[in-house]
Parts: C-alpha cells; sequence; structure tokens
C-alpha cells in the first residue's frame, strides 16, 4: 500500500478479539487506511518501530484487556514511545465489569485516551462512532487534509504565527508554506505576484482564489464571508461578548428560548478552552473532546439555532441607548440590544521579559497553539504555568517533542489543576515538572529561542539554562474588561463584580426595587446586562466545564429583567448602507497602475528638481518655477497614489487611486488639445523638448482609454461582497470626515473654476499664473478632491491609506517647494494664507488617516 496512507494498528493475544476488530476495521476504513493486525504484543512493537523507521503515520493503535489479555494496557503504554501522536484505545468487551477499574485507572495516567466496546455485531454505529471520532482528532492535530487557505510567510514571524493559530482554531483547513519554499515560490509566481507584502494569504476555496496581502482581520472576515451582517433595522435581543466555552452556551440556550442573538468574538471560538488539545472534564464527552471540536460543535449548534455571529472584530464599547444598548464594533458599526452578556473572558499575562518578548513568534508563544506542536518535533520544550491549560498544552506537546519541562512557580500542581491531568503528567515519561521555578531570562540563536533561564523561588538570579526551542507560557489571568465604561464595579484586580459580590458601600451599585441577580454586573445603568466566565470576580472553577450551567442559568432568569422580550420594537437605526461588491486588483490594472506612476514620476523629477529647465527638458515652458515645483510635488504625490493603489490586494482599495488618476488624466488632455500651441511641437523648439511634447501627447492619450477599458474588465469580475460584510459601519471619524468633506469641497470648486474660468480665478492663486499651468493645476485639484471624497465615503480605514500618504507626501513636498521658492508668493495676502491652510488641513486629514489605519 502507498506509504502515505496512515496506519491502524491492533495487538492483542485474545484472538477471538483480534478477528471481529480486524474484519471491522478493514471492512469500513481498508480503503482509506493500513490496517495492521499483530498476533502479540511483542510483534506490534517490532512492527511499531518498523513504521517509525519508515516514517510512516500511525493514526491509531487498539489494544485489548480482558481475561484473555492481561497485557494489553502495558502495551499501549509502550507504544506512546513509538508513535506519541497516534490516538491509544485500550478495547474491552461488554460486561466485563471486573475490568473497568483497572481500565479507566490506566486512562487517568495516560496509558490510552478511551476506551472502546468491541463490536459484537456487524455495523456497531457506536464502536465506529468512537473510531470516526479518535480519527478526527488525529487528523485534526496532524493538519492534514486539503488546503482550503494557503498561507505564505516568514517562519519567525509573530503576525504570521497569529494567523496560523486563528485559522487553526477557528476550523479552517490551511496550509503554510514558509515564504523561500518552493511551493511558496511557485504559488506567488502564479499569481504575478513580485515582492508581495508577507503574509499572504489565498484562499483557495473561492472561485477565483482571493488574493490578501498582510490582511487585517477586518479584510479577512470579509474575504472569508462565513458570517453574516446584522439586518440595518434590527435591534437583538441578547448581544454575548466572546465566544469562548461560555459565550458560545449562551448563545445556545438564547437561541434555542426564540431570543434573537448576536456574538461578537475578535479571534477564534473557543477562547482558550479552543487552544486545549483534550478535555476531559466536559459534561457529555466521557472519552474527552479536543477544544477545537468543543468549540466547533458548540459554535455549529448555536449558528443551526439562528445565532448570528460576527468574527474577527472586537467590541470598543458599550453605552445606554434609551431602551437598549448600543454596542460599539471595532469595524466602526454598531450593533443595539436589549441585553448585553460579558463573556470575554482573560489573557494570559505576559512576562515581561525583553529577551523574551522579542522573540515572541519565534519559540515563544502566549497560550497553548495547537498549531505550533508539530513543529516542536525532537525538540526540548518548555511549558510555563501551573493550570488545567498548562497540564493539557504539555501532554500535547510531550507527543512531539523530545522532552516537555513544566515550569511551575509554586510548590505543587494541587491546588490548580485537575487531578486527572497531574496524574497523566506524572505518568508520561518526556514530561518532567520543576516547582518553585521562575524564567529570568532566554538565549537565542540565529534569531529563535535557544535556551531559557531559570532560576529557583525568589531568587531572581539566573540559575541554570535549560535548552529550549520552545517556550509556552500560560500564567496568570488579565480580565478583558477595559472596554467597558468605568461605572461597571471591578474588584482590584479588573474583574466584574456580580450580583451579590458588589461593593455595598457604594450606593450607586445597589438597586431599590429588586436585589440583584447572581450573573448581573454592579450598576444601575447596566441592570440589563450579565457576566459569565472567568471574566467574573473570584471565579475559579475550570470554565469550560462550568460555562453550560452559568449560561443556562442566566438565560433562565433572563425574562424576569425583561419581560416583553418578544414584542416587536418599533425603533429602527439609519445607517450607511455597505458595498455590494469587492474582488482582487487584476493583474492587467496593477500593471498600469505601476506603468502610470513610472511615466508621472519622471514629470515631476523634471519639474520639482529642474523647475528653471522646463524650457529645454519639458512639454510646455513653466513659469514661474514656484508653478513648476508646485506641478512636481503633485505628480510626485500622484505616483505615489498610483504606486499604493497598485500594491492594494483588492479593488475596493486600488480604486481610491484609479477614479481620481483616471479623471487627472482625462481633464489633462483636455487641457493639452484646448492649449496645443502652447507646447514644444515647433521645429524650432529643443529637441528633448519635443520628445517631451509627443510622449506627453501619447501619454494622456492613452492611459485614460487604457484605464476605462481594464477598470469595465475589472468591474466585470466583481462578485457579491462576503455575508461578513457589515452594513452600516461609518468607519472614519466624525470630525475626520467633516475634514475630509470640507478639503474635498474646496479642491473640488476651486479645481472646476481653474478649468472653467481660469483668468479670474487665478486672481486667487497666491502666485501669477498663466491660462494653462492654472487649468493644469485645476486638473490635478479635481482628481485630489475627487480622491478626499472618495476617502470620507470608505467603509474600510485601510482602503484610506492611498490617499492618505498621497496627502502627506504631497504636504510635505509643497512644504520643500516652499523653502526653495517661498518668495513667489505675497504675503500676507489672503491667497497665500488660504493656500497654507489648505495644505495643513490636507496633512492633518492624510496623517490622521494614515495613524489610525495603521493602527488598526
Amino acid at each position: 500500500m502507498d506509504d502515505s496512507v496512515p496506519v491502524m494498528l491492533i495487538a492483542t493475544t485474545d484472538p477471538a478479539s483480534r478477528r471481529v476488530l480486524e474484519d471491522e476495521l478493514r471492512r469500513r476504513y481498508g480503503a482509506d487506511y493500513e490496517v495492521l493486525a499483530c498476533a502479540g504484543h511483542a510483534h506490534g512493537r517490532a512492527v511499531l518501530e518498523g513504521l517509525r523507521r519508515w516514517n510512516r503515520q500511525v493514526a491509531l493503535i487498539l489494544g485489548c484487556y480482558g481475561p484473555a489479555d492481561r497485557d494489553g494496557l502495558d502495551f499501549l503504554r509502550r507504544a506512546y514511545g513509538f508513535h506519541p501522536a497516534a490516538k491509544r484505545a485500550v478495547v474491552v468487551t461488554w460486561g466485563d465489569f471486573a475490568s473497568a477499574p483497572t481500565v479507566f485507572r490506566a486512562i487517568a495516567q495516560g496509558y490510552a485516551e478511551l476506551v472502546i466496546i468491541r463490536p459484537e455485531r456487524s455495523r456497531d454505529e457506536e464502536f465506529h462512532g468512537a473510531i470516526t471520532d479518535a480519527l478526527d482528532d488525529w487528523q485534526l492535530a496532524q493538519g492534514v487534509g486539503f488546503e482550503a487557505v494557503r498561507l505564505i510567510g516568514e517562519v519567525g514571524d509573530e503576525r504570521t504565527h497569529m494567523l496560523r493559530d486563528s485559522l487553526s482554531r477557528n476550523h479552517i483547513p490551511v496550509g503554510f508554506h514558509p515564504a523561500g519554499s518552493e511551493t511558496a515560490q511557485r504559488t506567488l509566481e502564479s499569481l504575478n505576484l513580485r515582492d508581495p507584502v508577507l503574509p499572504v494569504m489565498v484562499l483557495e476555496f473561492t472561485a477565483p482564489p482571493i488574493v490578501l496581502e498582510n490582511p487585517s482581520d477586518l479584510e479577512i472576515a470579509e474575504a472569508m464571508g462565513v458570517t453574516r451582517p446584522p439586518p440595518v433595522d434590527k435591534i437583538f435581543d441578547v448581544v454575548v461578548v466572546g465566544a469562548g466555552p461560555s459565550g458560545l452556551a449562551t448563545a445556545v440556550y438564547a437561541s434555542s428560548e426564540g431570543l434573537s442573538t448576536m456574538v461578537v468574538e475578535g479571534e477564534a471560538v473557543g477562547g482558550q478552552a479552543g487552544t486545549s488539545s483534550l478535555i476531559r472534564n466536559y459534561p457529555g464527552f466521557s472519552r474527552g473532546v479536543s477544544g477545537a471540536h468543543l468549540a466547533y460543535r458548540s459554535f455549529h449548534q448555536a449558528w443551526t439555532l439562528g445565532t448570528d455571529f460576527l468574527f474577527l472584530r472586537k467590541v470598543e464599547g458599550v453605552r445606554v441607548d434609551g431602551a437598549c444598548y448600543a454596542v460599539s464594533i471595532s469595524d466602526g458599526s454598531v450593533v443595539r440590544c436589549r441585553t448585553v452578556v460579558v463573556a470575554t473572558g482573560v489573557d494570559y499575562r505576559r512576562l515581561g521579559i525583553p529577551q523574551l518578548e522579542d522573540l515572541v513568534g519565534r519559540g515563544v508563544f502566549y497560550g497553548a497553539t495547537v498549531s505550533e506542536a508539530p513543529s516542536m518535533a525532537g525538540k526540548h520544550v518548555c511549558v510555563v504555568g501551573g493550570g488545567n491549560s498548562a497540564g493539557q498544552a504539555v501532554l500535547h506537546l510531550a507527543k512531539y517533542a523530545k522532552k516537555v519541562t513544566l515550569l511551575v512557580r509554586g510548590p505543587t500542581l494541587s491546588v490548580s489543576m485537575s487531578e486527572y491531568l497531574i496524574s497523566q503528567l506524572e505518568a508520561t515519561r518526556n514530561v518532567a515538572i520543576r516547582f518553585r521555578s521562575v524564567i529570568v531570562g532566554a538565549r537565542d540563536q540565529d534569531g529563535f529561542l535557544a535556551a531559557v533561564k531559570v532560576a529557583s523561588g525568589s531568587d531572581a538570579t539566573p540559575g541554570e539554562e535549560i535548552e529550549a526551542g520552545g517556550l509556552f507560557v500560560l500564567i496568570g489571568s488579565v480580565p478583558r474588561t477595559s472596554w467597558l465604561p468605568d461605572t461597571v464595579e471591578r474588584d482590584p484586580a479588573g474583574f466584574l463584580r456580580t450580583g451579590a459580590s458588589r461593593d455595598v458601600s457604594d450606593a450607586g451599585s445597589i438597586r431599590s426595587d429588586r436585589s440583584p441577580l447572581g450573573l448581573e454586573p454592579a450598576c444601575p445603568a447596566f441592570s440589563r446586562s450579565a457576566t459569565c466566565g472567568p471574566v467574573r470576580s473570584k471565579e475559579w472553577l475550570p470554565q469550560s466545564a462550568t460555562a453550560p450551567q452559568l449560561s443556562r442559568c442566566f438565560i433562565a432568569t433572563w425574562p424576569r429583567t425583561l419581560p416583553l422580550v418578544r414584542q416587536p420594537h418599533p425603533r429602527t437605526c439609519p445607517v450607511m448602507a455597505a458595498p455590494t461588491e469587492v474582488t482582487t486588483l487584476i493583474p492587467p490594472m496593477r500593471r498600469l497602475l505601476y506603468v502610470a506612476a513610472f511615466l508621472v514620476f519622471l514629470a515631476g523629477l523634471v519639474l520639482f528638481v529642474f523647475p528653471l529647465r522646463t524650457a529645454e527638458w519639458f512639454a510646455w515652458t513653466v513659469n514661474p518655477p514656484m508653478t513648476a515645483v508646485f506641478l512636481g510635488a503633485a505628480y510626485w504625490s500622484a505616483a505615489g497614489l498610483e504606486v499604493t493603489g497598485a500594491r492594494s490586494s483588492s479593488w475596493n482599495s486600488a480604486r481610491l487611486a484609479v477614479w481620481p488618476v483616471f479623471v487627472f488624466t482625462t481633464l489633462t488632455f483636455g487641457v493639452t488639445l484646448f492649449h496645443l500651441d502652447r507646447f514644444h511641437l515647433s521645429p524650432d523648439a529643443a529637441t528633448l523638448a519635443q520628445v517631451a511634447t509627443w510622449a506627453w501627447l501619447a501619454i494622456y492619450a492613452i492611459v485614460p482609454v487604457a484605464m476605462l477599458i481594464i477598470s469595465r474588465i475589472q468591474i466585470r469580475s466583481l462578485r457579491p461582497a462576503p455575508k461578513s460584510v457589515t452594513a452600516g459601519r461609518p468607519v472614519l471619524p466624525v470630525a475626520l470626515r467633516l475634514l475630509l468633506i470640507g478639503i474635498a469641497a474646496v479642491l473640488l470648486l476651486y479645481g472646476v473654476a481653474l478649468l472653467a474660468v481660469p483668468v479670474p480665478a487665478a486672481t486667487w492663486w497666491p502666485w501669477q499664473l498663466s491660462e494653462l499651468t492654472a487649468r493644469a493645476i485645476g486638473a490635478w485639484l479635481v482628481g485630489l478632491g475627487l480622491a478626499a471624497a472618495q476617502g470620507q465615503l470608505s467603509r474600510d480605514l485601510r482602503t484610506v491609506r492611498p490617499v492618505a500618504l498621497t496627502s502627506v507626501a504631497f504636504v510635505i513636498l509643497q512644504a520643500l517647494a516652499l523653502l526653495r521658492y517661498g518668495n513667489a508668493l505675497t504675503w500676507p495676502s489672503a491667497p497665500a494664507i488660504g493656500f497654507v491652510t489648505v495644505l495643513l488641513a490636507i496633512g492633518v486629514a492624510g496623517g490622521w488617516a494614515l495613524v489610525l489605519s495603521q493602527r488598526r
């Protein structure tokens, strides 16, 4: 059989069990797996050793325990050393209750992951359900399967690591390829990407594939098209902030009760629990369940019950809005609801050691990143923490790493970790536990973590250096409550006080009409909100296990605060509609923008650097020199606009450059034809000037036509907007939008005036202009004004970047021009003051938008 086919191995001295298991597995799984049956345990260990040497993948190892085979548990324990990543199951016969205590104790000690009852008949679906669950968990851990998303980036890049982790936790099949690999190079060449901004994401499941260069979380959410936006006139009954176990359980219960529910999640479904490799104490999963599977099943259950989701978006604030709450989302939208459930959970604390912070993503990871475990194969790994998440991370990493060391600050694990995890850690041979240990430093090699320095107890001096190719930190808990108003009461650590835990000495936290509910925060203004999960003060129970009970308690008490919840709400929320189409930028448009940028750059070079040589080197003579350097600065900044547009991954962003350039080049060609007699076309003109003139005519005649044709092709390739595009989200701050509107109005009106009536309009220019130069400047002002007008209508701050960069570049270049030829302006005349004022306004608007887009 093909060496790439995974193996399912059975080893038992019980011939009846071996025959039944072999027949069942071959009949059901023989087409996709190679099923091997061994007559004894020594034979099974020999086969496993051979498979390891041949680099064969082993998906499942089955051993038996019962009267006919009492050594099966020891075989499974020793099998771990050959293939740590394989799932191990102990098979028992129905009715052998005497063996149950021994089997369960062995599972608790890590001899096997699950117990399966031997099938006594054909088509035993309970048996096959356990097998397929185990195979599903194994395949998810291996990261094998089709690539719904292809990710290309640097191995040590933190953003690349975050994207890999987020996609894996969201149950999205992702294939990662280092930037220098053959597959990555071949993929980039097939997409006509030269020197792209990494990381690059290719959505292989779309037609045609969507390509994103260094995308923001919002761009990813829109391109994925998984979640649907909330209706613009809808007010939800419940908005749940956070999609961890508590938030998802709340959504399931709320939606099942007929309540309209929205869940907002900024990272990935499942929260910290979603990173756990195996959760054994969650109700209903006797064989245990991985955090990713638990999160996905909870999400799918809530989704099928009618819950709306907004992924990769964070809640930035909440305020009272009449009878409702207004929840502000990071994409600029506002969701209105009657009740808010805070289930944002906690973040792990940072170690705060500069050497380690510089290595995040290059060997240092905060949280149990399941996606990184296979890359730890053969390495020494350290895990910092003493809770359940740390224990689960150690057990998962031990399947790949040569050795895993758990560093615990305290003297014991019994006060912070479940007993079943402690037993498994102690039974795992390649796991070491060091108590009273703290990390005080690190050493890197070639930019990647090589070792950590550990001190004992409270001693802050470096003690011992431990080899470590990976460090996973799962310590402490920082509540994600900073987005809530200050009026919501917190304890000194930042956790929310709820119910009776509120400060009774604070009169503002006490309700006079009723006693607070158990999950209700201590704030009268938020009496129709609730909290669940570890964000609550003094919450110490394992959150993934207690989430369903807490969420059910909230939904059960919810009608007490809102008896009229199911009545339709008459209010609607007028908002701006979102764009209806999105697509990637097609290569011809990208190339045209690059060519146009190069040609405009050459024109700006002559005008800005050599303003006194326009009679010899330019298409027409430009006087005075201040006019030449102004136009040169304008052309250079336009080149920046075109380059930034060409580098954009989507048409939605690039069109902010395309349409202003099209309008500018079209108007400039019209001005050229109107004043053709002023151009250097006569035989008496300098040769270089004649060449420049004919080149000018050809460029401004061809570029607008080519841009119009390619734009039509681009628009015809548009596809419907992804469902995750949220309707009604004025992303730009109101003040910035008003400033852009003012700038656009001034530039458009004055630009049109210079084009239509250049002589009277030029009297308001701060230096003397001819009709030709007035109209040339007017064409550029109209183009820049159109760009500003488009910018204020943008729904995503990142799409404003081309305009923002152009504005900042234009102002800087104009400042240099004023330093050279500022004496051409009449000071302190009204035109001069107005000119400088508009420049400052353009600079402020561009800089402001640029800063905001970088933050997003």
